[in-house]
Parts: C-alpha cells; structure tokens; sequence
C-alpha cells in the first residue's frame, strides 16, 4: 500500500511526555508535538489522524487499525511457530519478510476492508 502525502516535507513528531522534547530538540518550532503519554493506542490514534490529514483521503478509524494490530500479533505468534521462527530470527527479521507475512495475513481475512 502506498502512501501519498500532499505535503512534501511533512513529519510526525511523537514523545511521552509533554514538553521534554524541548530539552534537546530546538529546530523543529513550528511543528506540534503530540503526546501519547505511553499509552500505544494514542500513539496510534495520533499517527492516524496525521496521515489522514496529510493525505485527506478515508482511512480505517483508528479502533480499527488497533484491534486489526492486535489480531495480527495474535494470529503471527501461531505463523512464527508454524514456521519454526526463533525469537531473533522474528526480532531481526528484515522488513520486506514481515511485511510479507503481513499480506499474506491480510490476503486470508474477509473483513480486513
């Protein structure tokens, strides 16, 4: 899936904390940062809805794209057994393999759309 972006220079800046960037990070102003405060799900939604107005087209709400990402995990932790996959082959595995997995997981859903 390809991701087209209106905008060309365009960047997500996310932290746990509010404010702790400015610590270190002094040439991003004008950029907003957004806080998920450890929490993975706001971190998702965030990252969602950035790209959703990046982009301006419909994407999948971001209850969705979090329950989806939690029925993969579940659903690869049996493909990896299956597979025979080590723990650091899994962790040091190169993206275009996991992603290849991931279609392959998505090609045999029904209600992935």
């Amino acid at each position: 899936m390809a991701l087209l972006l209106k905008k060309k220079n365009a960047f997500l800046i996310l932290d746990k904390l509010k404010y702790r960037y400015q610590k270190s990070i002094s040439d991003i102003s004008g950029n907003d940062i957004s806080i998920h405060n450890e929490k993975p799900e706001k971190a998702l939604r965030q990252v969602r809805n950035w790209i959703r107005k990046l982009n301006g087209n419909h994407i999948a709400s971001a209850n969705k794209i979090w329950r989806l990402y939690n029925e993969f995990n579940g659903d690869f932790y049996e493909i990896a057994e299956n597979d025979e996959l080590s723990a650091d082959e899994i962790l040091e595995m190169p993206w275009d393999e996991f992603y290849y997995y991931i279609q392959e997981w998505i090609k045999g859903r029904k209600d992935f759309v």
